[in-house]
């Protein structure tokens, strides 16, 4: 009986929840280096605003044309894809702009863990926020947006062609700026949750903290902040239960309508991800 499930606008219900504001406003970079590799080069950045957030920007080494561009959330950080044949690699060489960020908690921004408590980075990151009245997934939203910001605003970068890829709990983060962003292009989630009711209802939890949202279910779940995306292309890919496990995606189908595709080991990035790219 949640209230997406009467028709309510799933994007107030979000913006509600997460306690987001429309204040984006211009957003700058600075440029920390750069290094060359074959057919591109890759920025280290720092996103200006309350909350630096660390970046890696690969550019095509060919064509002064503005190019599309994807802006990629992974859980892990900003160079967890980030190595020579790696899924960032491929994506680049299809002709696309990305920027790879690290947002509240991940990468170069996470607390060191405690060996005395045994407290993870995470946790301490979710309980310093909840502490302030602010949970870590609205940081992790308000991050990525701002870096959504700066992506569009490149000179490099076509702005009307911006899309988001996540990986981990970065692909619910990702699922939620492609519902509050029109804009965006399209969107991939690969290796995420794909329901907050399935994590209520999970005796075992591995990684989820990021994304938990105290009182979410009664205003939506995430098939509710797919279906919110509209006909934009979602692609899920290889979805995970709550406990870390591979996700049987039958009931979220069924329930949003979208299809799930897999990725099985060995695959390259571009054989599952290529027709995505070219949408």
């Amino acid at each position: 009986k949640r209230a997406a499930a009467s028709g309510a606008d799933v994007r107030g219900l979000i913006r509600k929840r997460l306690q987001l504001d429309d204040s984006a406003g211009p957003v700058t970079a600075r440029k920390m280096g750069e290094v060359g590799r074959d057919g591109y080069r890759v920025e280290r950045l720092m996103i200006d605003g309350e909350r630096p957030i660390p970046a890696l920007g690969f550019v095509p080494a060919t064509g002064d044309k503005a190019k599309p561009a994807v802006l990629w959330l992974h859980s892990g950080g900003k160079s967890a894809d980030a190595a020579a044949n790696g899924d960032i690699e491929a994506t680049v060489r299809a002709g696309h702009v990305v920027v790879s960020v690290d947002l509240s908690g991940w990468g170069e921004t996470a607390k060191p863990g405690s060996r005395a408590t045994g407290y993870t980075s995470s946790y301490q990151t979710y309980m310093r926020g909840f502490l302030v009245g602010r949970y870590l997934p609205s940081l992790l939203v308000s991050d990525a947006m701002r870096a959504l910001a700066y992506v569009r605003s490149r000179p490099d970068v076509d702005a009307g062609r911006v899309s988001v890829i996540g990986k981990g709990n970065g692909g619910v983060v990702a699922l939620y700026v492609a519902a509050m962003d029109p804009k965006v292009t399209k969107v991939a989630a690969e290796r995420a949750v794909t329901s907050y009711l399935a994590i209520a209802k999970s005796a075992i939890h591995e990684g989820v903290l990021d994304i938990v949202v105290p009182g979410v279910l009664a205003d939506f779940d995430l098939p509710d902040v797919v279906k919110a995306i509209g006909s934009r292309p979602v692609w899920l890919v290889d979805p995970r239960a709550p406990n870390g496990s591979a996700a049987s995606a039958d009931e979220f189908a069924r329930r949003s309508g979208f299809e799930v595709r897999q990725r099985p080991e060995g695959w390259s990035f571009n054989k599952v991800y290529a027709d995505w790219l070219r949408l």
